[in-house]
């Protein structure tokens, strides 16, 4: 059995190799789990490539609104939920963090949201006002320290 390296190098599909559309970059992010982890970088080296979908002109705060929404879903019905959401905000755009809070739960379950759908959108929304969730899409690094919140 070959000896498991921290240092060991990465299989190609999961190197650095270009510069990540996305507001962090998932290859440094394996690399750097990869490096602290060595049962970990064997499973993620036997592991399919991960592959982000994100739509570029979507904030963090609206790519999670989306993913709520889409959550256990069917990907149509989810759709139309989705897009009632959107149609209470403006210009075609996700309601901002603040208008979505100023929305009536009424409002949000005649849009096809369930009680724990409607407690995460609004957790997301309070969360994304304290600056726990960016707004913006702002490319970050990994951290060089602990993953933990402390």
């Amino acid at each position: 059995m070959a000896e498991d390296s921290p240092d060991k190098q990465l299989p190609d599909k999961h190197a650095p190799h270009e510069q990540s559309p996305h507001p962090f970059d998932h290859r440094e992010a394996i690399a750097f789990l990869s490096k602290k982890d060595r049962r970990l970088a064997a499973l993620i080296e036997k592991s399919i490539e991960f592959r982000l979908n994100i739509d570029e002109s979507q904030t963090p705060y609206e790519s999670l609104l989306r993913a709520i929404a889409y959550q256990s879903i069917s990907g149509k019905v989810a759709a139309v939920i989705f897009g009632r959401i959107k149609a209470l905000g403006t210009d075609g755009r996700c309601p901002t963090p603040e208008q979505l809070l100023r929305v009536r739960k009424q409002a949000l379950r005649k849009a096809g949201l369930s009680a724990a759908k409607i407690a995460a959108v609004r957790d997301l929304a309070q969360k994304t006002i304290e600056g726990v969730v960016r707004r913006w899409k702002t490319r970050t690094k990994c951290p060089t320290r602990s993953w933990s919140s402390g």
